[in-house]
């Protein structure tokens, strides 16, 4: 089987506009969010995960067979580039919640899920391809591929294929996210194109990420505390939610600390050693 026929799909299909999702934060984002009507959108470089926008060499080959040439000797700079001029805020696709998420983003006072749905998220962050004098920005709602690096290559032609995979390792996260690229533009003229341009690649900017304005009403359809929050936490955040201009917010427990309507039997008393009446 060639390289070729190993690659993923360039685009992997979104599910359903009106599927939920859920974003894992704490109080203290949920209010910068709430405050300033805007999503935070942070760098790809500055992610824990070392291998956010990685490719390999099959990717260049894919992207060489794509053309019909050889890949130019700067592609491999340009796409190890794209990460800091490239701003991502991830979600999680699921109906219900994540015992996992909750395990990695809940072990804090005041630990939160927005849930959405990405109908509302698509709606929030349109997509869009501008180009002005001097910066190119797009802007999209991808799906992430989860594959084996070994054999299964990110996709190159697309300035933000390398966004869209992540490995295997990582598929329990079931990631949407929203990726906003800001490219720097120069004048590149060209045989029957004197007025060409071209991406400028250079130093990273200064700041950590955009915020980028929402219709936080439109956005957010409920807040879920985090399994075991403390009793009071419950009444405050409903309470500063409506406060900030939010009354329409549902607030609300995880569902997982619901109560089974039986539980486990409690300790066995010592002189039960026949059993629970009505055995043999």
């Amino acid at each position: 089987m060639a390289d070729r026929d190993k690659n993923p799909l360039p685009y992997e299909i979104l599910p359903p506009t009106d599927t939920p999702i859920w974003r894992y934060l704490s109080l203290a984002k949920l209010l910068a969010l709430l405050r300033t009507r805007s999503v935070f959108l942070c760098r790809a470089d500055l992610f824990d995960n070392a291998f956010e926008g990685s490719f390999t060499e099959g990717s260049l080959r894919g992207h060489a067979d794509e053309w019909g040439a050889e890949y130019p000797s700067n592609l491999v700079t340009m796409a190890q580039w794209l990460p800091c001029r490239s701003f991502v805020s991830c979600w999680h696709a699921s109906a219900i919640e994540s015992a996992a998420l909750w395990r990695i983003y809940g072990g804090v006072e005041g630990a939160l899920a927005i849930r959405s749905t990405i109908g509302a998220l698509q709606e929030a962050f349109p997509s869009m391809l501008e180009s002005g004098s001097d910066l190119l920005i797009s802007q999209d709602v991808r799906r992430v591929q989860y594959i084996d690096y070994r054999t299964a290559h990110p996709y190159l032609n697309d300035l933000a294929g390398p966004l869209c995979y992540k490995r295997q390792a990582f598929s329990f996260e079931q990631e949407i996210r929203v990726i906003r690229q800001e490219l720097p533009t120069g004048p590149s003229p060209r045989e029957g194109q004197p007025d060409g341009r071209a991406i400028l690649i250079g130093p990273p900017p200064e700041d950590s990420g955009r915020q980028v304005a929402v219709n936080v009403e439109q956005l957010v359809e409920a807040v879920y505390l985090a399994p075991s929050s403390p009793a009071w936490l419950l009444p405050t955040v409903r309470e500063t939610i409506t406060a900030l201009g939010f009354p329409g917010i549902d607030c609300r427990q995880s569902s997982l600390d619901d109560l089974p309507e039986f539980g486990r039997i409690g300790a066995w008393p010592a002189d039960a050693a026949d059993g629970p009446s009505g055995g043999r």
